[in-house]
Order: structure tokens, then sequence, then C-alpha cells
């Protein structure tokens, strides 16, 4: 299972000796350890409990690896399931495996009478993939996915922007992600030649890094043009540049290659 890597990979515990071992790892999970009639689903059948936890695992390591496209396809077969269910959260004491349908539903009218307010009234379509997939930890780790996929963390002098989302996506923010130095928000846009990324921060130093890109001519900060680094990692290019201390609203702008 990936997870121990996938969290020891936290931009904030900035640990990157195990990078390499990570990357390995994924590589064995897409090349020998998936569905044979789905690439984008680990192995380890309806009912295994560990299943999803491998799969949420994945995602968060091809994350921090970069790898955000494959990370979303593996996302995606989780959360199609995940829509399908009415059940939030069922209690830890009795957690039943959907796929054993009268046992899950024993249990779900007993908890829903405990407590109702964790139920909707949507009708169940599917039995869940490949149990519920809302208890406590694997809240935990949707959480962590979705920090990562924002991309701020933050150490002792500045704050890190590095929005991870699919290739494909050309709009995202962020609103009010508490840091300690105070909330940060940020919006981005892609255009055809030109990324737009409209960032609201406390008076710290801020570095965003934006990518992977192919190139970029020229950046803008509230119309100024400024330097910026090109960075390289696993074969991809990553733009980083330096938002100063005294700029609270940046209007960064990319012109692309």
């Amino acid at each position: 299972m990936p997870a121990p890597g996938c969290f020891l990979l936290d931009p904030e515990v900035e640990e990157h000796s195990l990078d390499d071992l990570v990357s390995e790892t994924m590589k064995i999970i897409k090349d020998q350890c998936t569905e044979p009639n789905n690439p984008w689903a680990v192995t380890g059948g309806t009912g295994h409990l560990s299943t999803s936890y491998a799969q949420l695992g994945t995602v968060a390591a091809l994350l921090n690896l970069g790898a955000v496209d494959d990370a979303w396809r593996f996302l995606n077969e989780i959360l199609k399931y995940a829509e399908s269910t009415s059940l939030k959260y069922m209690l830890p004491e009795k957690v039943v495996l959907k796929s054993r349908r009268e046992d899950y539903e024993k249990a779900r009218r007993e908890h829903e009478k405990r407590a109702p307010w964790l139920y909707t009234s949507v009708s169940e379509k599917l039995p869940g993939w490949p149990c519920n997939p809302g208890n406590l930890v694997h809240m935990s780790y949707f959480l962590f996915i979705v920090d990562l996929m924002c991309g701020i963390s933050h150490s002792r002098d500045k704050i890190t922007i590095k929005p991870r989302i699919p290739s494909s996506w050309n709009y995202f923010s962020v609103k009010n992600y508490f840091t300690r130095y105070g909330p940060v928000s940020y919006e981005y846009k892609k255009e055809q030649n030109t990324i737009h990324l409209t960032l609201r921060k406390p008076y710290v130093l801020a570095e965003v890094i934006t990518g992977s890109l192919k190139g970029v001519s020229r950046a803008l900060i509230n119309n100024k043009k400024i330097c910026f680094e090109t960075l390289e990692f696993k074969g991809k290019t990553y733009i980083k540049l330096k938002v100063p201390e005294k700029i609270k609203i940046a209007e960064i702008v990319l012109i692309l290659d």
C-alpha cells in the first residue's frame, strides 16, 4: 500500500529522500497492481477494505510526484462511486462492507435510528466502492488529497502556492485557506496563451509555482515585468516566481511560448 510514502511526501514535511522510492512504487502499481480491464483501479477486488486506501494513497503520491493527470484518473475511480451513496458516514464500531448487501442494509437501519443527521434521503444507486468511502480514515485521505490539489503550504518565512490540477482544467479557485500567517486565496485561469493567477495573501513572502508548462516568455505581477526561475522535476518544466511580502494582492500573468 503506498499510503506511508504519500504522507511522508507532504510538502510541509520537506522530505525529499523518498521521492525516488515512491516514484518506483508508482511504476510498479501502474504496471502490475491494477485491474486487467481498468488501468486506473488498484487491484484488490470488491469487498476488500484496504483497496480504497491504496487507491487514495496512489492519488496522493502521484500528486506529490507531479503526475497530476494520472492522479485525477485514479481519483475519479473513487469519486464516481462515492457520489452514488446516500450514506455519509457509518459509525466505526460496526462498519460493514457494502458488498454484503443484507448486512449493510441492517446496519444502515440501526445507525439511521441512532444518528439520522448522518443520512440523506437520496436513494442508493450502487453498493459503493468497494465499501463506504465515508468513514473518518477515508475522509482524512480525501482531505489530504484536496489539500495537495490546493497546493498551499507554509514554512518559517514564506508561503508556497503550487496548484496541482489536471492539465485540462481552465479554472480553479481557493478561498480563505488558513495558514499560520493568515488566510490565503487565489483564482487560477488558463487561456490559450496566458495564465492568470490572482493571489490574495497576508504580508508574507510567497513563492508561486505553476506547471507543468512547455515554456514561458514573460511574467508580470501587477503589470510589472518580473524575473522567474525555470524548474525541472521528473522530466517536467515548472515556473517559480516570488511575490514580495509587501504585496497583499498580486495579479500574476504568465505569457506562454
